[in-house]
């Protein structure tokens, strides 16, 4: 069965996505999420898969004057426990 990971930036859900195997690293499932970040400053970035939870702290320097800003992605899917069951098969 494929995990489903929800992803966090400080305990605030920016999204998820099903795990899938790598072929590099057999035992190593691999999840991922668009994201962009909105400000500066000290991000926890938290992946769940609803048995274990990873970790990452990143420093965000802001933007220099003058630059363009990126676009926004759309409204995160998979923070809820119903895309996790829709989307994994598991709660």
């Amino acid at each position: 069965m494929t995990n489903f990971v929800s992803f966090y930036d400080n305990s605030q859900c920016i999204g998820g996505s099903r795990a899938y195997g790598n072929p590099e690293i057999p035992l190593a499932p691999v999840a991922s999420v668009n994201w962009i970040l909105s400000t500066a400053g000290r991000h926890v970035i938290t992946a769940n898969d609803g048995k274990t939870t990873q970790t990452l702290t990143l420093d965000v320097q802001p933007a220099p004057a003058g630059s363009t800003p990126a676009k926004p992605v759309p409204p995160p899917a998979g923070c809820s426990q119903l895309d996790r069951l829709l989307n994994a098969g598991s709660s």
